[in-house]
């Protein structure tokens, strides 16, 4: 599968880093090149998977190869840059699964409508938090 990872924080780092592990085609493509450090070595060294680039700019979303991606998750700290990302990947450039982060619960609900699968870092963490609490 070829996937396309915009954001190489802690988050986008480690999702692309098992994708990559398990055999799937990775790109990574994030605006600061000090982010790559946190790939494996053989990952950033790669010129092909780690990217500089701005993931909201579509000629750096061609760069990394968005026309023949399976997925694109979007990754990056800011819910809106990530919602533009996500948007474009599923209906500009017909990206079948468009994957988004979200902080906010209440616009996690609203990016669903536009067809994108969404993930509330909020929601998920305040439910690991509840789950350990009452075990």
């Amino acid at each position: 599968m070829r996937v396309v990872v915009i954001g190489c924080g802690a988050i986008g780092s480690q999702v692309a880093a098992a994708l990559w592990k398990d055999g799937h085609e990775v790109v990574v493509l994030d605006l600061n090149p000090e982010s790559f450090c946190l790939l494996p070595a053989a990952m950033r060294e790669d010129e092909r998977v780690a990217l500089r680039g701005d993931g909201t700019a579509d000629q750096d979303l061609l760069r990394a190869g968005i026309m023949d991606a399976d997925v694109c998750i979007a990754a990056m700290s800011k819910d809106t840059r990530n919602l533009l990302v996500a948007q474009k990947a599923k209906h500009m450039f017909k990206v079948p699964r468009a994957i988004c982060r979200v902080d906010s619960p209440v616009m996690q609900d609203m990016y669903q409508q536009f067809g994108i699968i969404t993930i509330s870092t909020t929601r998920v963490v305040t439910g690991l938090f509840i789950n350990s609490v009452l075990q």
